[in-house]
């Protein structure tokens, strides 16, 4: 359908607050040291040149089955990603605070794999400046060192680390605006990929199985 047809697109925003003097100020990523679950560290500076969604999440707090939806939700979109044309795409899952075993077993469960989507884990001090930047509601409320938690918040992350895009992740709606604004953002920003995608015979979009969309 995407060959077929003219298709126009509302740019995907950026996200930023307003300061006292008028001034915008853009949300980023900041530079904090994340570790996989291998005991393997890598910076956010190191995930510069992918499109990112990162969520925050527990599995041993989570009576409300908050996670449960989050990340099924986000297994739906990474299983429809044709990650063996290696896409400029990532999922990262910060924890706010289990055991490793927790957090791998929860991993296997979704059937995830690095580097498409990665568990993390950070210092309490790196998770509330990640919540502090991108002024996540859910850690408004929490110091570091309490309880884990899940934030139902999903962050949508450009190639240069700027947010573009705030979604509901436990909202099965907003779960396809994710899809579509993933699209969106490669097709009129990062052309290129397109492109080398084209010359290796796939379709215009095949990062996604559009028939799935």
């Amino acid at each position: 359908m995407y060959l077929l047809t003219n298709q126009n697109f509302d740019h995907v925003p950026y996200q930023y607050d307003l300061v006292e003097n008028g001034d915008t100020v853009f949300h980023r990523i900041p530079d904090v040291v994340f570790t996989d679950l291998d005991g393997k560290t890598f910076t956010s500076q190191d995930l510069r040149g992918n499109i990112l969604y990162m969520d925050f999440f527990t599995v041993r707090q989570d009576s409300q089955k908050l996670t449960s939806v989050l990340h099924g939700n986000l297994q739906r979109t990474y299983k429809n990603v044709m990650w063996d044309r290696e896409p400029p795409l990532r999922f990262i899952s910060v924890n706010t605070g289990d055991d490793l075993d927790e957090i791998r077993a929860h991993q296997l469960s979704l059937e995830a794999e690095a580097p498409g989507w990665t568990f993390v884990t950070v210092s309490q001090e790196d998770l509330f400046r990640l919540g502090d930047a991108f002024q996540i509601p859910a850690f408004g409320k929490r110091a570091p060192g309490g309880t884990p938690f899940t934030a139902q918040t999903v962050v949508f992350i450009d190639k240069e680390g700027m947010v573009r895009q705030y979604f509901i992740g436990t909202d099965l709606q907003q779960e396809r605006k994710m899809q579509e604004d993933m699209i969106t953002l490669f097709r009129l920003e990062y052309p290129e990929d397109l492109e080398e995608g084209r010359e290796k015979g796939e379709g215009l979009m095949d990062y996604l199985k559009s028939e799935k969309l």
